[in-house]
């Protein structure tokens, strides 16, 4: 005998198949209270010379930056609102951070169970394409002009 599903924590029937509803609601926003605490410590704390901020270990070692060198920074930037010093720093953040904030706010909206919001970065071809554009980046960054 096949039992029939049960209601999910919010209160609707999942889908023959589906997996809402299985993951649990509390990692997204944990995970998002950890960001907030580290947006706090990153806007309070200017990064150059504080000994918490880890150093990249590609730039100590080889001199060469890494796709994600300067995002501290940058993120400090853009919270006291200087964009073009952000920019400076590390283009690709500044153009990436509103994708993974929609994708962290799709996330919560569809693990609550409200609606469907498209999520880019669930798709293996966006996740394509991104791994090889922080790869350009990072070849192009160290090139010497």
């Amino acid at each position: 005998m096949i039992a029939a599903p049960t209601a999910t924590p919010t209160g609707r029937r999942p889908e023959p198949g589906s997996t809402l509803g299985t993951r649990p609601t509390w990692v997204p926003v944990w995970l998002g209270l950890v960001g907030l605490l580290a947006l706090v410590v990153v806007g309070r704390f200017w990064p150059n010379g504080q000994l918490f901020y880890p150093q990249c270990f590609l730039f100590v070692t080889t001199g060469w930056q890494c796709p994600g060198c300067g995002v501290t920074r940058a993120t400090h930037a853009l919270l006291h609102g200087d964009l073009p010093a952000a920019w400076r720093l590390n283009p690709l953040w500044v153009l990436l951070l509103p994708v993974l904030t929609w994708t962290y706010v799709a996330w919560v909206v569809n693990d609550l169970g409200r609606r469907r919001w498209f999520q880019p970065l669930a798709h293996p071809y966006v996740i394509a394409a991104l791994l090889g554009l922080v790869a350009g980046f990072g070849v192009v960054r160290n090139l010497s002009w």
